[in-house]
């Protein structure tokens, strides 16, 4: 079992080490091979001398293939420079990289970020986890969500467990994957929030971290067919309520999150920028409107925004523009745009008690708040707007609805989509960089 990783050693390395990792780089000089050593941790240069191996070890170090495991010991040394390094006693084959692949996953002229890359990134992600850049984004992404687990756990949340198949959905049928499951027909879960307001009576605070499925036809950059969902719901709140407890929990984890992935924040080449779009998520410097403002906002600005609809993507940018670039909630949405369950605002009842967060520089909306329904009576009415009301629907609700009868109190919900967000920190151009495997509608899946 290794014990000892590359970064152990360079932050205090013994006389002798004993080195596991992968081979990325080699470079050959008249009395030495130096060798780059990649692991998890870091990197760090391995010398060879050609007048101390045997003939048998010098033609393995000149025949390895780079990305091949190996295993060597060695001697800790400081370099000229002052860097650590390892001077080779012996160097051994663990795993030959016989396979060719262009590009090579740890090239220092490939940027995966690249766009002439897609095609390739997409085909073949098994091998470009190991990229540096892409797994320093998914390691950030990893410590977002342990850290936006803890900040729910520190804030006296109960982590809940909602299903993965379920027969409800917050939105149309057609936005769902459905399949067969021993004779029913049951879809992926898109939303938990159906599973999450039943816990309410017995922990009053509760979240669940879980992949959810979109089946949606946009291939935009903020869009994936399986992505990692945030939902919390809670007793006895409002909007407003909601709204603060939303900001104040996405800031406080980025800053962790920051905090714990310097050498990710590093590798990313994000130091100068970094803090300022951290700063950003402050809730001091959110600006809020109403929809209706929204509309009155870009009508005035020429771009025709029909009344009712959901804003899009340019809509949304622009608003942020208007707003010093900053981040912008967009508060009573029409009952139109917006699932069923949500609240209608008392005194204008076309609209809803919800609120979505979106991101400048086209990062587009990334988390969304609102309070939901607890009259029976106006659940069932907006459950007729939205077609929901035949008698198969009626039956699919039906617990849902009778929650209503049993002592439900005010609540509401929020929910965020933990690619979006890391993105955004991120400066990525693609929400598809925080996942390993990632699913792109119309995009054949390979692994």
């Amino acid at each position: 079992m290794k014990k000892r990783y590359i970064n152990d050693i360079i932050e205090g390395g013994d006389r002798e080490e004993f080195v596991q990792g992968w081979l990325v780089s080699r470079r050959k000089g008249k009395n030495y091979f130096f060798l780059d050593i990649t692991d998890s941790t870091g990197r760090i240069q391995v010398v060879i001398d050609k007048n101390t191996l045997s003939e048998d070890q010098l033609a393995v170090v000149k025949s390895i293939p780079l990305e091949s495991a190996v295993s060597l010991k060695g001697e800790c040394q400081l370099s000229e420079s002052g860097v650590p390094e390892i001077l080779a006693s012996s160097i051994e084959v663990e795993g030959v990289a016989s396979l060719r692949l262009s590009p090579r996953p740890n090239s220092p002229r490939f940027d995966p970020f690249d766009s002439k890359h897609t095609e390739q990134l997409t085909k073949h992600p098994t091998f470009y986890i190991r990229n540096p850049k892409l797994a320093a984004a998914l390691k950030f992404k990893s410590r977002f969500r342990h850290n936006l687990a803890q900040w729910f756990w520190d804030h006296g949340y109960t982590q809940f467990e909602p299903p993965t198949f379920t027969t409800q959905t917050l939105y149309d049928d057609s936005g769902v994957f459905w399949l067969d499951l021993n004779g029913q027909k049951v879809s992926l879960s898109r939303c938990a929030t159906f599973h999450l307001e039943p816990a309410l009576m017995a922990y009053e605070k509760v979240f669940a971290i879980t992949d959810s499925h979109a089946n949606e036809m946009s291939r935009s950059d903020r869009h994936l067919a399986e992505y990692t969902h945030l939902k919390a719901e809670l007793a006895w709140v409002n909007l407003d309520d909601l709204i603060a407890i939303a900001g104040e929990m996405f800031y406080d984890v980025a800053r962790r999150t920051v905090d714990d992935c310097s050498r990710e924040i590093e590798t990313l080449n994000l130091v100068r920028k970094i803090d300022t779009r951290v700063r950003k998520l402050n809730p001091n410097n959110h600006t809020t409107i109403t929809y209706d403002e929204a509309v009155e906002l870009l009508n005035g600005e020429g771009e025709v925004m029909e009344y009712g609809r959901s804003l899009s993507s340019r809509n949304e940018k622009r608003l942020t523009e208007m707003v010093d670039h900053n981040f912008l909630w967009i508060k009573h949405i029409p009952c139109s745009a917006e699932g069923f369950p949500f609240k209608r605002k008392p005194d204008a009842p076309h609209l809803t008690m919800a609120c979505d967060l979106i991101a400048p520089g086209g990062y587009a909306e990334i988390l969304g708040t609102a309070e939901k329904i607890v009259d029976y009576q106006e659940l069932l009415e907006r459950m007729g707007e939205k077609g929901k009301d035949t008698p198969e629907q009626l039956a699919r609700y039906k617990d849902y609805l009778d929650l209503r009868r049993y002592g439900l109190p005010e609540h509401g919900g929020i929910g965020m989509g933990i690619e979006r967000a890391v993105r955004y920190i991120l400066d990525l151009s693609h929400v598809r960089f925080t996942r390993p495997f990632p699913s792109i509608h119309g995009t054949k899946i390979n692994f």
